[in-house]
């Protein structure tokens, strides 16, 4: 979450929602920040989930879907005032493979394990993989 949220006071938003849980954000922030971009979602979420739900999980926890990001130009040097930058982080269904492997291509390393996080059907729950990316010092230097 970002600390200030006035940091990007007269940025443009628009926000659309429709039926089968899809979602698109676009925005202009101020120029200095860079062009619009974007933010796409296909949700779903399931039927039934009878499984027991662990304290403090979010409601969509057992969601899943595609989130592509279109950001053409924008400044993310500008946010690490308001949010830390050095570690970026994704949650993986255990089963997921092919997730896995791409993430683990692009620098992600396994951190950790959330046991039972997903329901998996029939009353069963599949653990999440936790994988992190470190970034360099560099990348935090960026001005």
């Amino acid at each position: 979450m970002i600390a200030d949220h006035h940091a990007l006071r007269g940025a443009d938003l628009d926000v659309i929602l429709a039926a089968g849980h899809l979602l698109r954000l676009d925005a202009t922030p101020p120029p200095e920040w860079g062009q619009t971009f974007s933010l796409m979602a296909q949700m779903r979420e399931p039927l039934l989930d009878l499984g027991p739900q662990p304290p403090g999980q979010a409601p969509w926890h057992n969601w899943s879907g595609e989130v592509y990001g279109d950001f053409p130009a924008v400044d993310v040097s500008r946010l690490k005032a308001y949010v830390d930058l050095s570690e970026w982080g994704v949650e993986v269904r255990a089963g997921n493979e092919r997730a896995r492997h791409v993430y683990a291509a692009r620098g992600f390393v396994e951190t950790g394990r959330r046991r039972a996080y997903y329901p998996a059907g029939l009353g069963r729950r599949e653990d999440a993989i936790v994988m992190t990316l470190d970034l360099p010092a560099e990348a935090d230097a960026l001005d």
